[in-house]
């Protein structure tokens, strides 16, 4: 999900400084590949719970760990 989902979009409308505009679409990009695939449950957790980086990448890779273990278990089922 590299694209910009449409909150992200309008927030871009009111930055008028060209220099931020580009700063900020780069970091929503950077933090939309990031959550990439992890559920509503799972960001909502890491944006109210975690409040540094390496913490947040260690949670991510829990996440995403989680989550492929959930996939193949469905699969086999």
């Amino acid at each position: 999900m590299r694209n910009l989902n449409q909150i992200q979009k309008e927030y871009l409308k009111t930055v008028t400084n060209v220099e931020q505009w580009k700063k900020l679409k780069k970091q929503f990009k950077i933090v939309n590949k990031e959550i990439a695939g992890l559920t509503d449950d799972q960001i909502y957790c890491l944006d109210n719970t975690v409040y540094t980086d390496s913490a947040r990448k260690k949670l991510i890779k829990i996440f995403r760990d989680e989550n492929l273990i959930i996939n193949l278990n469905q699969s086999v089922n």
